[in-house]
């Protein structure tokens, strides 16, 4: 039976799994996976520091950077600390999920006009292949899941601004529709 996900239980609780700790949590139990993402993050790299924005200094490079010396240190350590570190051969037999997109949406409807947002996006979508190419390239064998790319935005000029069609802002609506 497959059984799409809901807010009422998350999947790791239907399938009796912990929830997965942050990659740089000591003494947490790895066996089930790390976590490697960060509220904010972009996955192009920004200009303007997490006081400026709230924007999260860990764009999704460096995210992909934080993986790799995971398992590079997940592999060296296993025999020490079998009990909480994954088995080195798990990682090309894994699911691995990225959700990120939606800040670089957020961050060019703030700062640039709709010409220039539109130019943008195919650059945030080549730099995510790419990262998504080197995960691949590490294992040769990798499953994803369904990438999801959660437009709910706001134009935080227009917040009170009348909603188009799906509750979007119109400038939404234009962005996407061009």
């Amino acid at each position: 039976m497959v059984r799409a996900s809901s807010a009422d239980l998350p999947d790791a609780e239907l399938m009796r799994l912990p929830y997965l700790s942050a990659y740089d949590s000591i003494g947490s139990n790895f066996r089930h996976g790390a976590n490697f993402a960060t509220g904010g993050s972009t996955i192009r790299r920004q200009h303007e520091t997490i006081f400026q924005s709230g924007i999260s200094p860990f764009f999704l490079d460096v995210q992909i950077v934080h993986f790799h010396r995971f398992q590079s240190r997940a592999e060296e350590l296993y025999k020490q600390e079998k009990n909480k570190l994954p088995r080195p051969r798990k990682f090309s037999k894994s699911l691995y999920t990225i959700d990120i997109g939606q800040t670089d949406l957020a961050v060019g409807f703030r700062q640039m006009s709709n010409i220039q947002l539109r130019t943008a996006i195919p650059d945030i979508i080549n730099q995510f292949s790419a990262a998504v190419t080197v995960v691949y390239a590490t294992f040769n064998n990798f499953i994803m899941s369904l990438i999801r790319l959660t437009v709910i935005l706001f134009d935080s000029v227009h917040i009170n601004k009348e909603r188009g069609h799906f509750g979007y802002t119109t400038r939404v609506q234009s962005v996407a529709y061009q």
